[in-house]
């Protein structure tokens, strides 16, 4: 855990984009794209990330996972896999300007574009499949605006649950939602009060605080080397692709160096940099990933009122 003076952040997921609740124990089922990870790491995730030898069968299935990799021809096509964004999505575009975080993507050289995502490449090594198609909802494949509203998120406020434990006086959030995080400190404060006095609540007493909330997540395309990548968004991607959706408004920027381009944790470098990297569509292709079950996992964030005794 991570001390942020009295607030405790612990990030117990790292999947971009999960955010179905999850309890101990709980397995999660998802597609693994076995052809481009090492055997040990395969095997790894055959059984549910348990430290185990594997089977002959579970290393049959690897090698031919891995053979059928190898066989394939050397290079992807992405002609035309990104178009500029029509003017149908004109003022879904002017709307999103006026959010916040938006405009961060927007000020580091990110446009909006349609991409043709099940040609986009990736590096995500597992995808979980159940949260998949909820992430996305049902969407006509010509209503560009509509799934802009999933890819592209305008200013939407996400519910979260907290709750209190009057043992530890603490207050607990928790999401599978990896974007769960600390925004800022709060102290309530009278709004024209010159000497910075404290707002007072009910009980006559200064609050302090912390504002928590799910941060937004935008489908972000990244080209390096002449090549499409796919840096956010990935179950998205797999729930648009799970109805027929291939055609989907992201943001779009250069990525100059590789260390840029994807985050820890990803396949190994060399499988999606070389010249037979994975496409999306390639999580539903049997002869290179396959079904797997893996443990969920949450982000909590623990902010705690503590009454430590200092030395004088």
């Amino acid at each position: 855990m991570e001390h942020v003076t009295n607030a405790v952040a612990a990030d117990a997921a790292t999947d971009s984009g999960s955010n179905e609740s999850a309890a101990p124990g709980l397995q999660r089922p998802a597609r693994a794209l076995l052809g481009w990870m090492h055997t040990d790491a395969a095997i790894l995730v055959l059984n549910s990330n348990q430290q185990t030898p594997g089977t002959l069968e579970q290393r049959e299935i690897v090698r031919r996972c891995q053979s059928a990799v190898a066989s394939r021809d050397e290079g992807v096509d992405q002609d035309c896999v990104i178009e500029d964004a029509p003017i149908a999505l004109e003022g879904y575009v002017e709307e999103l300007r006026r959010n916040p975080a938006a405009l961060v993507y927007l000020a580091q050289g990110f446009e909006v574009k349609v991409a043709h995502i099940d040609r986009i490449c990736g590096f995500q090594p597992v995808i979980f499949t159940d949260s998949a198609s909820s992430r996305v909802g049902t969407h006509d494949p010509d209503d560009l605006a509509g799934i802009a509203e999933v890819s592209l998120p305008r200013m939407q406020p996400q519910a979260i649950r907290a709750q209190f434990d009057p043992l530890r006086r603490c207050w607990i959030v928790a999401s599978a939602n990896p974007n769960l995080r600390i925004l800022s400190q709060v102290a309530l404060r009278v709004s024209n009060a010159a000497d910075g006095s404290l707002r007072l609540d009910d009980n006559g007493v200064p609050v302090l605080g912390f504002a928590v909330a799910i941060g937004e997540s935008f489908m972000q395309v990244g080209r390096f080397q002449g090549r499409y990548y796919l840096r956010d968004g990935y179950h998205r991607a797999l729930g648009f692709l799970l109805q027929g959706i291939t055609r989907v408004p992201v943001f779009v920027r250069d990525v100059p160096v590789a260390e840029n381009l994807a985050p820890a944790g990803m396949l190994p470098e060399q499988s999606y940099l070389g010249t037979r990297p994975p496409q999306l569509r390639d999580y539903f292709d049997d002869a290179v990933s396959r079904d797997v079950t893996l443990p969920a996992s949450q982000k909590l964030i623990v902010i705690e009122g503590l009454e430590p005794s200092l030395a004088s």
